[in-house]
């Protein structure tokens, strides 16, 4: 099985509109100049009004891949993402989804975003999506099938539960460490830190299940 997932953040061009404009104003000469290329691993905009406007040329050139593609855009906290795929006579495809909307619309039942994007082997496709928040604004673009995202999500949490275990082993050895030296800064060091793996597994896991309401 083909494992293969490409990441295109630093392929995407960025335009950040604060003037609320038309898809089909995206379309035209004047705004496509205003593209500019990302150069972020991870782009972010903070809190903001504007919507932010993504493009990216996807070609399938996955080897051998025999299932369904897929785009997987990652936070789960953005409100509204919307893409817009190419079909034939030179029109797009429209799809909503976002933690602003119903779960039952998406593509797939899961916590992040997946859309279908269908593209032929050797196909090439330029597509725009379009991502709204009262949030932070930031994002991950990813393409491939589902068999790719699992392995690729195994990784990601062995990741973040090494992460987790070390910050339990930090908060637990300030713990005694104020049991036996009588240190009330190395108490507060050690709630601190175990507040914070708190907030952590809350924004990365916990919350992706308030989305399904």
């Amino acid at each position: 099985y083909n494992t293969d997932v490409v990441n295109f953040n630093k392929k995407s061009f960025i335009f950040e509109d604060k003037n609320s404009l038309s898809f089909e104003q995206i379309l035209t000469d004047s705004i496509q100049k205003k593209f500019k290329l990302n150069k972020s691993e991870t782009p972010n905009f903070g809190h903001t009004n504007s919507t932010i406007w993504i493009k990216f040329t996807a070609k399938n050139n996955i080897a051998d891949l025999t299932e369904k593609l897929y785009l997987f855009i990652t936070p789960i906290w953005l409100d509204s993402i919307h893409v817009y795929i190419p079909t034939e006579n030179n029109k797009y495809k429209h799809i909503l989804s976002g933690q602003a909307h119903p779960f039952e619309t998406r593509s797939l039942q899961k916590p992040h975003y997946f859309f279908d994007f269908p593209l032929k082997q050797e196909e090439e496709k330029t597509c725009y999506i379009a991502i709204q928040s009262q949030h932070i604004v930031s994002f991950h673009l990813h393409l491939g099938g589902l068999i790719g995202f699992n392995y690729k999500s195994q990784k990601d949490d062995s990741l973040f539960f090494l992460y987790i275990g070390m910050m339990f082993l930090l908060c637990s050895y300030n713990i005694f460490l104020a049991i036996g030296t009588k240190q009330k800064s190395n108490i507060f060091y050690g709630c601190y830190i175990f507040f914070l793996i708190m907030s952590t597994v809350s924004y990365t896991h916990l919350r992706a299940h308030e989305t399904r309401h």
